[in-house]
């Protein structure tokens, strides 16, 4: 019945209503009372059940409006579900499907209609199925698949990798009504992982090829080091020259591989007299042990040559400014040097340093001297001075040549110094010059926080009493 057409009844009925009303005049005095009442309670009547049809007829609307809503909701999520980019299947319970999408379709190679009904499981290959049914008999506890890998085997075409989501869609009571499956090709994605699984083992294989090179080439470096350093801390015999005592220690400041630039000398001159040197050359490795035996042998060769030791020393400065000139600029190398020249017959000695620690003199007769001469390292500049200094060496009296390995030993931030060493160096009068030397380089071992920082040579010269 149309809105229309009840609210036409409506009317009749109280058209009606009110011609028999217009009767009541004729009717006997004791019904009249009667159906006046009668009458007006149907009046009423009609009215309540006009507002009700009203109600009812709002509500309809709204009903109507709800399910075009709800209708049209339903076609946006099978639109959604249809052409999603990603396989959506819904089984129930069993794993039977009972929706699929077209992306799932062309995954399993089936058309959508043709689907349902199938068996999800019989989609998974055999290797894995067993596992699969396993893992779908539990779903009842589990309820939630996060990303599980399986291999799908089309039915027709080559079988690949997915990753696979699954969870429950409940009812009131709690039991699973379906199972929403997402499916997702990730074949590309392990290809991509397995070439980058191939890239790091070829890297690693290269890097360890590389590794073995370079360990090679260290080895090589070291052992080529050593051989050069051996020459340059051959030790002096302790009456290789008369009148005179000589101790010459080397310490290394570690194991490393790359050993520094220190190095001693000592020789005798046609006069008689005797050079003790005691270098450090910048640097560390090959490099640096090709310029220490350069420096060490050119400055030998020029003190032999001039009768100025103050001249060898800016023969051999200009010679190394000379040539690293020519050289790349990762050549720069310069080199600190101390010097004696000690003249048993005339119980004297010249000192001169270039950029080094002091040259120390233990006296006989208890008193400790600090010898520094003005003059930079040797390579840096062109046209450096260097000053000498004469000094008397008597009998008792005691020389000692350092590199600053021992005079930079730190602790806590602070470093033993001059000062700390001519400590160490007093204790040393009544031991022998080998244990003179050895108490100085422990002590300053036993200063540092962790041994000493750099390498160092020492020499330790007597003259020697009763040799005129």
């Amino acid at each position: 019945m149309t809105n229309e057409l009840f609210d036409q009844q409506i009317d009749e009925m109280r058209k009606h209503l009110l011609q028999s009303h217009r009767m009541l005049g004729a009717a006997p005095a004791p019904y009249r009372e009667v159906l006046t009442d009668a009458f007006s309670q149907i009046d009423v009547t009609l009215e309540e059940l006009q507002v009700a049809e009203h109600e009812l007829r709002q509500q309809s609307e709204a009903l109507a409006e709800s399910a075009q809503q709800v209708e049209y909701e339903r076609r946006r999520y099978r639109s959604l579900f249809e052409f999603a980019p990603l396989g959506y299947i819904v089984t129930d319970v069993l794993g039977i499907i009972r929706e699929a999408n077209l992306a799932s379709s062309i995954l399993l190679s089936v058309e959508p209609k043709f689907l349902i009904r199938k068996p999800l499981p019989s989609f998974i290959d055999t290797s894995e199925r067993a596992a699969f049914r396993y893992e779908l008999a539990n779903f009842k506890r589990t309820a939630y698949i996060p990303d599980w890998e399986v291999t799908i085997s089309p039915r027709n075409g080559a079988s690949f990798t997915a990753s696979i989501m699954a969870s429950a869609e409940r009812n009131a009571n709690g039991d699973i009504e379906c199972i929403r499956w997402l499916i997702r090709d990730i074949t590309e994605r392990k290809r991509a992982e397995q070439r980058i699984l191939d890239l790091n083992r070829e890297l690693e294989a290269r890097v360890a090829e590389r590794t073995a090179e370079l360990a090679a080439s260290v080895e090589r470096e070291r052992h080529v080091t050593q051989i050069l350093i051996q020459g340059m801390l051959e030790r002096t015999s302790e009456d290789a020259f008369p009148g005179l005592g000589v101790r010459t220690l080397y310490a290394a400041a570690s194991d490393d591989l790359l050993v520094g630039g220190d190095f001693f000398d000592a020789f005798a001159f046609d006069s008689g007299a005797v050079a003790f040197v005691a270098g450090d050359v910048s640097g560390k490795g090959v490099k640096a042990a090709s310029y220490t035996a350069e420096i060490k042998y050119t400055l030998r060769a020029y003190l032999q040559k001039t009768e100025s030791p103050e001249n060898a020393l800016m023969s051999l400065n200009e010679y190394l400014c000379d040539i690293l000139e020519r050289r790349s600029p990762e050549d720069t190398i310069f080199a600190t040097l101390a010097i004696a020249i000690i003249d048993v017959e005339e119980n004297a000695a010249i000192i001169l340093t270039a950029g080094s620690e002091p040259v120390l003199i233990l006296r006989s007769d208890g008193g400790i001297e600090r010898i520094h001469c003005a003059g930079l390292p040797v390579g840096i500049f062109h046209g450096s001075i260097y000053e000498r200094r004469d000094v008397p060496f008597n009998h008792g009296d005691r020389i000692l040549l350092l590199t600053d390995g021992i005079t930079e030993t730190r602790k806590n931030g602070n470093m033993l110094g001059i000062e700390g060493t001519i400590a160490l160096v007093e204790q040393t009068r009544r031991l022998s010059l080998a244990e003179a030397g050895q108490f100085i380089i422990d002590g300053a071992r036993a200063f540092a926080d962790d041994g000493l920082q750099d390498d160092t040579c020492l020499i330790v010269a007597e003259r020697r009493a009763g040799v005129p």
